[in-house]
Parts: C-alpha cells; sequence; structure tokens
C-alpha cells in the first residue's frame, strides 16, 4: 500500500501509519518502490490547539474518506497522544467502511495491551474510567476493554509482591522435528537441525552456567525458568537430564516459583522424558495439539494426531505434575468455526488446567505466507468469533484470562490469550509480557530483557537468531560486561 503523508504535527510519521494499516493488512510490506494500486492518503493539522485529522483509503475495491478532530471534551490522561488519537479515530472509521470490520482493539497497536490496563490501574484509575478511556481514546471494542482489564487486574493480583532484585531464566531449545505450514522457525532440514544438537547443548550448557555465576554475584534470586522453543522435547531422555541437571546445579532452586518445559509435540514425547522432567523439578509443562481434527492437522503438517495427544496427556498427568498447558489455534487453515469450537470442547473435557489460545500468525516465510493462501480479511472475521466464542466459554468452564500478547502478521491483527484454572497460571508468561522484571536468556534466538526496578528502563540483548550462528567461532556470546553496568546504574 502506497502511504501519502502531509501533516504539521511532529508525532506524527509514516511509520505510525503503517502501523495502522496493518490492523487490517498484517503481511502488508511497505517500500519507497511501492507501485501497488491501494492507497492510503492523511492529511493532518494542528491549528490554534486543536488536530483535524482527513483520511482516504483507496482498497478492496473501494474508496473511502473520512474526517476527525479534536473535540474540547477530550481530556485524557498523560501519556495519550492526541494527534494520534485524532488520526487513529479517522483512519478507523474510513477502514471499516473499506474492509468490512473494525480492529476489536481500535488504534492500539502495541503487543501488550494489558500493559496499558495495568499502568492505568497502578495510578488509580476504576474499572469504569478505564473502559472509558479505551473505548474514546483508542476506540476498543468493550469485550476488549473488559478482558483486558481482567487480565491486568489478576497480573497484579498474583505478583504484588514480586522482588525487584529476582530474575527469570528462558532456555532455547530451536529444533522441531518437522515444520509446521504455519511456521518459520525450521529453515534447515531436520537431520542437519539434529546434527546441531550435540554442539549446541555444549555451549548452551556454558552460558546457563555465566548467568548463574553472574545472578550470584549480583545478588539476585531465581523466580522462574522456562524451558522453550522449537520443540525442546526433540531431545533425547538422557540430553534432557543434563539440560535440567545444568540448570539445578547453576542456579539456587530452593525459592524458584515455577518450572516449566514446552514439551510442545506429542509425537516427540515419551513416559521416560518426563518423567526425567518430572524428577528433575520441573513442575509445569506444556503439550500442544493445536486443534482435535486430524484433517486439520495433516494440512498443517504436524505428524501426530489428536488421539496420539489424548495418549500423552495421560501419561503426562500419570506422571504427576502441578499443571498442564495445551495450546490451541484458531484460525487454521480448512478449519471451520464448528471444527474449532469442537477442538476446544475436547480439550476442555481432557482435563488441563491451562489452555492458551492463540490467533493464526502468518510468519514471515511459512509456507502458508509465501504460498498466498490465505484470505486475510474475510480470515479475520471468522478467527474474531472463535475467539470470542472461547473466552465465554473458558470463563463458563472455570478458566479465567490471565495473560494477552499481539504478534505481527497475525490474521486479523488479533491476540493470544492464556486462560487457567485457579492458581494454575504461568507465572513467567506474565513476568516476560508485561515485563515486571529482568529475564535472562540462553540459546540461539533468545532475547536478554533487563529490567529497573521502577519498570522505567528496559534494555534488550540480543542472542543470535540461527543455530549455525550461535554455534560459530566469530559468535558474540554472552554479554555479562553490559549486564553489569545496567545493574550499577538502575539498582
Amino acid at each position: 500500500m502506497r502511504i501519502t503523508l502531509q501533516s504539521n504535527i511532529d508525532s506524527l510519521s509514516e511509520f505510525y501509519l503503517q502501523t495502522l494499516v496493518l490492523l487490517y493488512r498484517p503481511c502488508e510490506v511497505f517500500g519507497k518502490n511501492d507501485t501497488s494500486t491501494s492507497e492510503l492518503y492523511v492529511r493532518a493539522e494542528e491549528k490554534n490547539g486543536k488536530v483535524t485529522a482527513y483520511v482516504r483509503i483507496v482498497d478492496n475495491g473501494k474508496d473511502c474518506e473520512s474526517v476527525s478532530s479534536q473535540g474540547e471534551y477530550e481530556n485524557y490522561p498523560d501519556g495519550i497522544n492526541i494527534a494520534k488519537t485524532v488520526v487513529g479515530r479517522a483512519f478507523c472509521d474510513c477502514a471499516e467502511k473499506v474492509y468490512g470490520f473494525r480492529s476489536p482493539f481500535g488504534i492500539i497497536t502495541g503487543i501488550r495491551p494489558a500493559k496499558l490496563a495495568l499502568s492505568y490501574l497502578e495510578r488509580g484509575f476504576s474499572r469504569d474510567e478505564i473502559h472509558g478511556i479505551f473505548g474514546d481514546a483508542y476506540m476498543m471494542s468493550p469485550s476488549k476493554a473488559n478482558v483486558l482489564t481482567d487480565i491486568a487486574s489478576r497480573e497484579r493480583s498474583l505478583l504484588h509482591s514480586l522482588d525487584r532484585k529476582t530474575f527469570s531464566l528462558y532456555v532455547s531449545i530451536p529444533f522441531c522435528p518437522t515444520r509446521c505450514s504455519y511456521c518459520s522457525f525450521v529453515s534447515y532440514s531436520t537431520e542437519r537441525l539434529l546434527s546441531m544438537i550435540p554442539d549446541y547443548l555444549v555451549k548452551l550448557f556454558a552460558d546457563i552456567q555465566r548467568i548463574g555465576e553472574l545472578s550470584k554475584e549480583l545478588g539476585l534470586e531465581l523466580y522462574s525458568v522456562y524451558v522453550g522453543g522449537g520443540t525442546p522435547s526433540i531431545l533425547t531422555k538422557d540430553q534432557i537430564t543434563l539440560l535440567i541437571e545444568c540448570i539445578n546445579s547453576s542456579f539456587d532452586m530452593s525459592r524458584c516459583r515455577e518450572f516449566t518445559f514446552e514439551a510442545g509435540r506429542p509425537d516427540t514425547v515419551t513416559y521416560e522424558k518426563l518423567t526425567a522432567l518430572r524428577d528433575g523439578g520441573v513442575g509445569r509443562i506444556s503439550l500442544n495439539t493445536q486443534t482435535a481434527n486430524n484433517e486439520v492437522l495433516k494440512v498443517v503438517g504436524r505428524k501426530h494426531t489428536f488421539e496420539d495427544y489424548l495418549e500423552k496427556l495421560e501419561i503426562a498427568k500419570s506422571v504427576g505434575f502441578d499443571s498442564i498447558n495445551t495450546d490451541l489455534i484458531a484460525g487454521l487453515p480448512t478449519e471451520s468455526f464448528e471444527s474449532f469450537t469442537e477442538s476446544l470442547d475436547k480439550v476442555i473435557a481432557a482435563g488441563v488446567d491451562n489452555i492458551t489460545v492463540h490467533s493464526l500468525t502468518l510468519k514471515k516465510s511459512s509456507e502458508l505466507k509465501t504460498l498466498g493462501e490465505f484470505g486475510l480479511l474475510s480470515d479475520g472475521q471468522r478467527v474474531m468469533r472463535m475467539l470470542d466464542h472461547a473466552s465465554v466459554k473458558l470463563r463458563g468452564e472455570g478458566y479465567l484470562p490471565y495473560y494477552i500478547y499481539r504478534q505481527k502478521n497475525t490474521v486479523g491483527n488479533l491476540e493470544n490469550t492464556g486462560y487457567a484454572k485457579e492458581g494454575k497460571e504461568c507465572l513467567y508468561n506474565i513476568l516476560m509480557m508485561e515485563e515486571f522484571h529482568t529475564v535472562f536468556s540462553a540459546g540461539a534466538g533468545a532475547v536478554t530483557k533487563l529490567v529497573s526496578p521502577d519498570r522505567g528502563k528496559i534494555e534488550r540483548l540480543f542472542e543470535q537468531k540461527y543455530p549455525y550462528e550461535y554455534l560459530a567461532k566469530d559468535a558474540k556470546g554472552f554479554d555479562a560486561d553490559t549486564i553489569r553496568r545496567f545493574y550499577a546504574e538502575h539498582f
């Protein structure tokens, strides 16, 4: 889409307009030589302290325009950019005419919408006041405003006594047995990937030990551990045992509140692996089926059936974990609304106590995106219906929302939401998503996030993205000096 901006307001930029476009065209690519026939034209002016915006969108076979201006009633709290709000209103009014639906999050483009709700709660705003701000300033739907406020309240309750000298640990196992059609993560053949694992673990264990030494030097207390992927259960039983032993020996685990291992795909899970995890102190696992429809599983390239998932789930229950999570994806190709609701019913009936409902995200080089198999505009409304049903159904079954996030290139620009029975929440998910405290990360593609005590300063340190880069001789490695500097300045 070609974008033209005419404005005398410094805070408005073409980048901001791009984020608005992505609300309705999730996979849009922007460039200087764009020859697209679709167009966004914005003219915004600030005069005598008031902002007026004119927006025109030509796309989807339509040509529509809208005007918005700052009214006398607008007395929003600090932090709201009036110019962006006025332009965003005009854009959403116009986009609704062009695309046939209104973005349920209004003009909020960030990936952490509950963090905004939490900030208002911490500033003393009531639920009604927050809902009013979300609806008026951000054009958010009442249902999304309500769920964000519920999640923020639950997060604050769960972590109200969190010590700022705590931290969490993320360990990346970036390997999968096969590539799902909606994912771009695995970019090499399985054989080559698997051949890297032994060397990868040697480097990974060394980094975990370095983090352990540095955390003790800084006087930090480990709060939670999350081993994610990829598919961490691609490791053998012996490799899993070595990994868990490395973590346990590198940190004081006596006050660690949660130890999660993302077991992932049922076709990689065995009784021996699960027993090794439980014996090593892992209390929470994720076992994912994504859908209960076997035909859909085939379409997306999953090498297991729903029956396989149920079998491995029963084994996991018999081993005795404190909490078991299952992920479902709303919007998978060929899955109807009826099929999704049936999948949800079956997973609830299976007896897991934590369910995360994801909106389908089209990764940059995923098969679905590169083959162009999806009509994003129509599917956004279909997925929205799935998510609305899931919210009502899960709440009715005693699963309450406890964290939420959004990703780029998500169908309908919708959200991923974690639901859990009381006491079965994944604390790491909240800590990481809402940036409550520092997360040290080890492994390819991992991101260490340094957070100051007042959460006002955040610094990110990125590991090399791919395993072969992580293992390269010239890889930059664990940056202990930057971490020491950050803690010296902020703690």
